[in-house]
């Protein structure tokens, strides 16, 4: 990609006289011209993300328990937070499970800004995937998109969920692809993906978006510098099972 940043705070003084004076009129004109491709292509791509963007929630999970406390038993609260993304209208969200499993009360919060109580529909701990269910009418949705599909060297997005980069969007490169073989002779699943992202605390769960807004997994985690999400393809598994087991 070719980057042309112009950087002109005062137009030349040898300058044409009728040109001075609409510099920044030219710089402008000049820019949509040569560049209007690119520009297009950018803004696009920013318009598909932001819309995905209205899938995502922060979720909140609350436990309690008896512990030791001062040489007597009390009672212990923990709050967990991550992120998730709705992948059916009917409120269907995918989250990490290590978020929410145990947790006696479960709560999300959509971009409008809506708190909704949501029910834990099981999960993977393997893959460390749990959806959850929420009685909201019809929502907004991500598609899950083919992680099949993506070679290393793809570009990527998310949107952060943390409260450092809360609602930021970041573009990274697909570094690598984990795969599992199920059976011989049988092509591999795309299982784990690791992407330069930088994680911080509150984006576990956080997407992973294609160009068109698609879903391609979420962030469970963190090696090094870089950020490793579980994939659409085991999400999509895990989806259908639900969809089967609890027909929604």
């Amino acid at each position: 990609m070719l980057l042309i940043v112009l950087d002109f705070s005062i137009p030349p003084t040898s300058m044409n006289p009728f040109i001075k004076k609409n510099f920044s009129f030219f710089l402008v004109f000049l820019s949509a011209f040569y560049f209007p491709a690119y520009s297009h292509s950018s803004s696009s791509v920013i318009a598909d993300i932001l819309t995905a963007s209205k899938t995502i929630v922060q979720v909140h999970a609350l436990t309690e328990g008896l512990a030791p406390s001062d040489g007597r038993m009390a009672v212990v609260r923990m709050e967990k937070t991550g992120a998730g993304v709705i992948i059916d209208p009917s409120g269907i969200i995918v989250t990490n499970a290590h978020t929410v499993m145990g947790a006696q009360k479960i709560a999300i919060r959509t971009q409008d800004g809506q708190e909704i109580p949501a029910n834990l529909l099981g999960g993977s701990g393997q893959d460390d995937i749990a959806f959850l269910k929420v009685e909201a009418g019809v929502l907004p949705f991500s598609s899950l998109a083919d992680a099949g599909h993506l070679s290393p060297g793809d570009t990527v997005y998310s949107v952060g969920n943390s409260a450092f980069l809360n609602q930021t969007i970041s573009e990274g490169i697909l570094l690598g692809i984990g795969q599992r073989v199920q059976e011989p002779r049988v092509q591999a699943e795309t299982v784990l993906l690791r992407i330069n992202f930088k994680v911080y605390p509150g984006d576990s769960g956080t997407p992973v978006f294609g160009r068109s807004g698609n879903l391609y997994g979420i962030t469970v985690g963190n090696a090094g510098n870089t950020a490793i999400a579980v994939s659409s393809t085991q999400i999509n598994k895990g989806y259908l099972a639900a969809k089967k087991q609890y027909g929604f």
